[in-house]
């Protein structure tokens, strides 16, 4: 167990309740008795200890349930547009497939606002998107072209490898974006990275055309589910030990898994909710995100 981890999980709280309880027990002695002197002197000693005794107990079971927002990570859940990538254009993958075929931004964002309003729901969306793009006569190649136009968080891969292989932490995806668009941004070897991926997926006919969109069931409230399995699947003791990283307004129900929140590059979304953020950083590198997590988390050897 490292020596930070353990001061910071036994000692600290501990040495911090004891300094608690004297001084609320030397603040108790201000409170005057009224009685004779024996009698004062017993319950003197007496308030003291219950005072102490009180006081130690409750900034102890304080400290301990702000440690269970604290705990070591173990797992690293990621958001893909805008936190494993740039936010170029502030585009999400969706809406530069929409450009790309010779709609508005707007055209993807309307249909957008409508899910999100409770008009349509996600297996609707992604009908409507499928029709639009078939019209347009997307192919495989769509998302090629499109993939050249994303670009990787400069030290994303040295990082990453680095959390994986000398950090020993789990690593995954969870996105809105599209499967095959982040295998084509990441390259052939992404299974060297991560544990497990998930997004939306298209599927093609032979002639590499569009057939249908298989919407994931894992975007917005549905992160928070993602999170839990993977919780369940590593056998974690608590979702606690799992760091999710987003930085949009659809990543914001991570936290009703009950991970740690980290907000990278905010878009869309307000960082001073702290009931969703648990914090919020910004960089343009891989390199200074991963120095500000080994800054504000704790890693178990």
């Amino acid at each position: 167990m490292r020596k930070d981890y353990l001061l910071s999980t036994f000692v600290f709280p501990i040495l911090t309740s004891i300094v608690g309880g004297i001084l609320l027990s030397y603040i108790s002695l201000l409170i005057p008795l009224n009685g004779k002197y024996e009698t004062d002197y017993i319950l003197l000693w007496a308030r003291i200890l219950l005072v102490f005794s009180l006081s130690f107990l409750i900034i102890l079971y304080i400290i301990s349930k702000y440690k269970t927002k604290t705990k070591p990570i173990k797992v690293i859940v990621f958001d893909f547009d805008g936190t494993l990538t740039y936010n170029n254009g502030l585009r999400s993958s969706w809406e530069k497939i929409w450009v790309h075929l010779g709609y508005k931004v707007q055209d993807c964002q309307e249909y957008y606002n409508q899910f999100k309003e409770g008009k349509i729901d996600h297996s609707e969306w992604c009908k409507i998107t499928c029709k639009a793009f078939k019209n347009k006569q997307m192919s495989r190649g769509t998302l090629e072209s499109v993939s050249k136009d994303i670009q990787l968080m400069d030290g994303a891969k040295e990082v990453l490898y680095k959390m994986k292989n000398e950090d020993h932490l789990k690593l995954y995806i969870v996105s809105g974006s599209i499967i095959q668009l982040i295998e084509y941004v990441w390259g052939d070897n992404i299974d060297d990275y991560f544990e497990g991926y998930n997004a939306n997926i298209l599927l093609f006919h032979r002639n590499n055309m569009l057939a249908r969109i298989i919407g994931t069931e894992f975007d917005f409230a549905g992160k928070a589910e993602y999170i839990k399995k993977i919780a369940k699947d590593e056998k974690l003791k608590s979702t606690s030990e799992i760091l999710f990283i987003g930085n949009s307004d659809n990543d914001e129900y991570a936290y009703r898994s009950g991970a740690q929140t980290l907000c990278f590059n905010p878009k869309l979304t307000n960082v001073n909710n702290k009931k969703i953020w648990h914090r919020h950083y910004r960089a343009d590198s891989f390199h200074d995100l991963y120095n500000y997590i080994k800054k504000s988390y704790l890693f178990e050897e």
